[in-house]
């Protein structure tokens, strides 16, 4: 009996024993029994390989493990939005991981799979988004600007050679487009693709600029099949008429081309081209004959080659004077005009746009008296009084004088202080004859040289100029001012001497 009872102990003993050490609470409970029951080495002594089967995070011996169901996960496992890896132990992994090809980072403190732009370790990197996958050598767009990684997955910087050349910003490694300055050139980079651009015309915002071999902005004489001036600064294209080096030079519009060896015309004016590009100035020989050129503004003032003649105006300004100079303007015809200083007040807005158009301005005394009979104070109250009114409006004196009536001698030379121009030929405009009679005889007497007289107070001198001006240009000749004039015959033109024609 006591043997049966002995048996029924043992058997509940082994009992409870069984299910303390499957259930680990229970488990747990018996060892720390046992060791309090049997002190010393234990015949039970239970060691644990593993943690318990729980549900959750769980740490154990330093590593940290994640139980479904109570079962341990192994792989990748989205916990909570995050991923995180299990390695095949079921140990949550931190740092780099390679796997099947390849690279991940996972958080070094919590072990969530990071993606995006990271700081690892003092160096950014680019995880990409949804996979956490490191990208190598490759390009990628975030939030509208590209970028390139480099083959452990770092962000180039500076100028990359990739299948073309670009260049990435060495703060932030995006990659620069359009017109952009590294250290201190200028480059352009194609918007789009960031490819740098060379030898080639790029046009922006209108400015033309070139991109040369290396695609730095050309500056400077460029050298192509023609040549070509680019703004020293801004790198432009320039074109029309440009001081270069403090010498004139004159560049196709449309395309920048220098042109050389060639006639220009601009706006009725004509100029020619030398064979460095620079304007004619002076006297010019070119294939087509000899030429002389303003040495200011490079016009062409006249065909040595062909007759000059010269129409002279006296008396005004007058109400008449406008209608003349319309017709001056029309034909491009410069003249001179011997302005009585008493007819100017009033009239200043005639004289300024004589002066501006091109027009000989001379001093025909304030009032128009014989300077053969005045003193020498009064000749110079003449001149001055005149000179002052004229100099207020142009800025200038005049630079010519003609005596009323012709009248002068040696004293009124003297005294006058400037060069006297007469004539050679006089219309006699004043006696009445008809614009068409005025125009015959003009025609008939004119030669090369000449001074023509006339009076633009007069309606038929306004009339007859209109049937004159066109029939001398049939007959070849040059219409001038006095100072073209005296530049084509080669004469200087000298202050106390009278000239009647070149």
């Amino acid at each position: 009996m006591k043997s049966k009872k002995l048996l029924v102990v043992i058997s509940i003993i082994l009992l409870v024993i069984i299910v303390l050490l499957v259930i680990p609470a229970s488990r747990e409970a018996l060892i720390r029994v046992y060791k309090f029951i049997i002190p010393g080495p234990k015949l039970l002594d239970i060691k644990r390989s593993s943690p318990p089967p729980i549900k959750g995070w769980y740490d154990w011996q330093g590593k940290r493990y994640y139980y479904l169901e109570s079962e341990k996960q192994l792989g990748w496992q989205r916990i909570k939005e995050d991923w995180y890896y299990f390695d095949g132990q079921g140990h949550m992994t931190r740092g780099w991981l390679e796997l099947r090809g390849a690279t991940y980072y996972l958080n070094p403190q919590n072990g969530q799979r990071l993606d995006g732009w990271q700081d690892i370790q003092g160096k950014t990197y680019y995880l990409s988004p949804g996979t956490g996958r490191l990208k190598l050598s490759s390009w990628i767009e975030d939030e509208g600007e590209h970028y390139y990684l480099t083959g452990d997955g770092s962000p180039a910087y500076g100028w990359l050679e990739q299948d073309g050349l670009f260049y990435m910003d060495p703060e932030n490694g995006s990659r620069l487009e359009g017109l952009q300055i590294i250290e201190e050139e200028s480059y352009y980079f194609e918007p789009g693709t960031g490819r740098l651009e060379t030898a080639q015309w790029l046009e922006l915002d209108g400015e033309n600029y070139y991109l040369k071999d290396d695609g730095r902005l050309a500056r400077g004489w460029l050298e192509l099949e023609d040549s070509f001036y680019l703004d020293p600064k801004s790198g432009v294209r320039l074109e029309g008429f440009q001081t270069i080096e403090d010498k004139l030079y004159y560049l196709e519009p449309g395309s920048g081309m220098l042109m050389v060896s060639q006639w220009l015309e601009l706006e009725g004016e004509k100029y020619y081209l030398t064979e460095d590009g620079s304007p004619a100035r002076g006297r010019t020989s070119t294939p087509d004959g000899d030429y002389l050129f303003d040495n200011k503004s490079c016009l062409l003032l006249a065909d040595l080659s062909r007759p000059v003649i010269h129409l002279s105006y006296d008396d005004g300004p007058s109400k008449l004077t406008p209608e003349l100079l319309d017709f001056l303007d029309k034909e491009n015809v410069k003249v001179s005009f011997f302005y009585q200083g008493m007819m100017i007040p009033g009239n200043e807005e005639i004289v300024k746009r004589a002066y501006e158009a091109g027009h000989s301005i001379g001093n025909h005394s304030y009032n128009h008296p014989t300077f053969t009979k005045l003193s020498r104070e009064e000749i110079a109250w003449q001149i001055e009084k005149t000179d002052s009114l004229i100099e207020a409006i142009t800025g200038h004196k005049a630079a010519w004088f003609r005596s009323p009536y012709g009248a002068t001698n040696q004293s009124v030379l003297k005294n006058v202080g400037k060069p006297t121009i007469h004539w050679n030929i006089d219309s006699e405009d004043w006696l009445g004859y008809s614009p068409e009679e005025l125009k015959d005889e003009l025609l008939k007497e004119a030669k090369d040289g000449a001074i023509i007289i006339m009076h633009d107070t007069h309606k038929n001198t306004i009339e007859a100029s209109k049937l004159l001006i066109p029939e001398l240009k049939k007959e070849g000749y040059q219409i001038v001012n006095l100072e073209v004039l005296f530049k084509v015959k080669g004469v200087e033109a000298e202050a106390g001497q009278v000239y009647f024609g070149i």
